[in-house]
């Protein structure tokens, strides 16, 4: 007689305790600096960890000249239990279909559990030319 067997049943994935939203401008224009910001709140209970060394990493072409490549928590434009905030100063050098890959590192914390998290975004957007703009357009 064969020997019962139980089968278990994985467990569905917990809900994120955060929303990571992406702001850019809808289009940007070729040597004028434009905008982009990077948002992280957390969904209640959960607050963001204000001890935890949050960062905004970012990578982009040589069309895409950036203020700065590396942002710390203390170069949040908000960095608080509800939300946590960077700004992209970014300037574009080419027309056409361009995107900044970031990656944001924060921690969430609610009553059982704290911890970090990465999360990969692209901020992406279509760069036009002046009408006198006689450079690469």
């Amino acid at each position: 007689m064969p020997t019962p067997t139980a089968q278990v049943q994985p467990e569905a994935p917990a809900e994120p305790s955060y929303t990571v939203d992406v702001e850019v401008p809808p289009k940007t224009m070729r040597g004028q600096e434009a905008i982009a910001r990077v948002r992280v709140e957390p969904k209640a209970p959960w607050h963001i960890n204000l001890d935890y060394p949050a960062k905004l990493r970012l990578q982009s072409s040589e069309a895409i000249e950036l203020d700065a490549t590396l942002l710390h928590k203390d170069d949040a434009e908000r960095f608080d239990g509800e939300a946590l905030v960077f700004s992209v100063l970014f300037t574009p050098q080419a027309k056409g279909q361009h995107s900044i890959a970031a990656e944001v590192d924060f921690a969430v914390c609610g009553d059982a559990a704290c911890g970090p998290v990465t999360e990969a975004v692209q901020l992406a957007f279509e760069v036009g030319c002046h009408e006198n703009d006689t450079g690469l357009c």
